[in-house]
Formats: structure tokens, sequence, C-alpha cells
């Protein structure tokens, strides 16, 4: 899997303009519970498919690690493109991170920046490998404040 993290973080590096990084964040594929947990505070239909926790957000979620990237394990009912796009996605995001532009802006204008930047590139990734499905057709639709790539 290492092989593939790096083609996919190789890609998200070259096509978002951001450096590659030296060392790849862990990604985690987690159970649904987990999202509906952490981050939609109990709610059963948590639609997050991936997220990135990032340096603003650790003292928040302290349970889990930041810096690293978790893929719900439902991706296995989407296609493996499908699959690598989020974490593409999310490491777009790790990108990001440690450029030092994930900080908290009140207005959230950065934020949708950011996030428009990751839905580009992965949509970049699906149109490259084929894939019949585009990440977020409606981009407004698929951002929420609190980050999460939503489907």
């Amino acid at each position: 899997m290492k092989e593939l993290y790096y083609e996919l973080m190789v890609y998200a590096a070259l096509v978002s303009g951001y450096p590659m990084p030296d060392v790849l964040p862990d990604v985690y594929f987690v159970e649904q519970e987990f999202f509906n947990e952490t981050i939609c505070q109990g709610i059963k239909k948590c639609s997050i498919v991936g997220w990135y926790i990032d340096q603003s957000d650790a003292e928040k979620y302290k349970e889990v690690k930041h810096q690293d990237v978790y893929i719900n394990n439902i991706g296995h009912q989407f296609s493996t493109e499908f699959t690598n796009s989020v974490i593409v996605h999310e490491f777009v995001h790790f990108n990001q991170d440690l450029a030092g532009l994930m900080k908290r802006n009140p207005e959230y204008s950065d934020e949708f920046r950011l996030e428009y930047k990751a839905y580009y590139v992965q949509n970049k990734y699906l149109k490259k490998n084929r894939a019949a499905v585009q990440s977020c057709p409606n981009f407004a639709m698929c951002v929420s404040v609190r980050g999460g790539v939503f489907q």
C-alpha cells in the first residue's frame, strides 16, 4: 500500500502545485461509526467518506491522531478509483496543512477555497482514470464548515 499512497501523493502534489512532502500521512480505513461519533456527534446518517485532521483541529479531536487520513470502510461500495480519489483529496489537505494554509478563518472563505482545490484535484484524478463518477458535481452541496468529503 505504501507504493500506492506514494503514487497518489505524487499526483496530489503535482496537480495541486504544493510541494511533495518528505513523509506521507498514515491512512486508516475505519468503520462508519468512527465518523458518526467523532465528527457528526452521534448522527447515524453521517455521510463523510474521507477526513484529514489538520493541526488546527488537533485540540478539538484529541482522541484521534492529527495529520492522518481516515477513509470510511464503506469505500468498498465504490470503485477503487473513487476510493483512491478520496485519498488524493485528503492528501491535498495534508499538503495544505504543511504549507500552513489550514488555519481556521472566522469567515470560512479560505476554507472553501482550500476545499475547492481538493475537489478540483480529486475530479482531475477521476477523469484521468476514466471513472464514471464525479466527486462533487455541485461543489456547494459537498462542503461543510467542519471539513471532510461529503457525498
